[in-house]
């Protein structure tokens, strides 16, 4: 039915060998044909469903041109495992392509980073600057010099971001040994990274999608997916107001 009503929508659904669910995925058409324009930065993340048969619910997000959230495919799994996420990212995969302008920004949950180097050959992925920090503050209790961090992971030259790392190394070695060695300048910082992240550093975007559906997560499966019972705030050009879908109306 989806497909029927929504040209180009992408759906799979899987079930064990009891024909019992397992895995849903949807990617509507026009998420898919409205990706060729987005910016290549891709959030994921899993949240816990609440109602009584329970699951995770799988986002994965992106950002437009004026940095507002860009919802790209949504999955339904028993649980938030490697085979969950293999079966959601090669579905997503199949809808998106593999191409090194990809790039996925990720939670530093290494079952995921592992999934993502194995169906994803060519995409690149960076860590989530947000939880790097909280990770260095919790591990090593040095608040004083999360400056000079955000500092170095903004930078756009190496000789700066090499002065802000000497002056972690001198107060913090361990924190230094950690960001180089555990996880990788390569992830984290602006003048190492490979691809191009634009100015998208964090998962807050996929953390935002997730937060506008946290009351939604306790509907069963089918009124879940039922995403027409949303209200939106629409900004493009002259328009700016609240789109409510299930009144069908608009404040502008």
């Amino acid at each position: 039915m989806l497909e029927k009503a929504n040209s180009g929508t992408v759906t799979h659904i899987e079930v064990d060998g009891k024909s019992r669910f397992k895995y849903f995925f949807l990617a509507f058409g026009a998420s898919v044909k409205g990706f060729n324009y987005m910016r290549k930065v891709i959030g994921i993340d899993g949240k816990f469903l609440k109602g009584s048969y329970k699951g995770i619910l799988l986002v994965a997000t992106t950002q437009d041109d004026n940095s507002k959230c860009y919802s790209i495919a949504w999955g339904i799994v028993d649980s938030e495992n490697e085979d969950s996420w293999t079966w959601f990212l090669t579905r997503l995969k199949e809808v998106i392509g593999d191409t090194n302008e990809l790039v996925f920004i990720l939670d530093r949950a290494q079952s995921i980073k592992n999934v993502i180097s194995t169906v994803f050959n060519n995409a690149q992925h960076g860590a989530c600057v947000w939880h790097v920090a909280q990770n260095v503050k919790n591990k090593f209790k040095c608040g004083d010099i999360m400056g000079s961090y955000w500092k170095a992971l903004s930078t756009y030259r190496v000789e700066e971001f090499n002065g802000y790392m000497m002056k972690i190394s001198q107060r913090y070695p361990r924190v230094s040994e950690y960001l180089e060695n555990q996880v990788g300048f390569e992830y984290w910082s602006r003048c190492h990274f490979p691809g191009l992240m634009y100015n998208i550093t964090t998962t807050n975007m996929v953390e935002s999608l997730n937060n506008m559906l946290i009351n939604v997560r306790e509907f069963p499966s089918i009124a879940l997916l039922d995403l027409n019972n949303v209200t939106y705030h629409v900004r493009g050009g002259a328009l700016d107001g609240v789109v409510d879908t299930l009144n069908s109306t608009c404040s502008c």
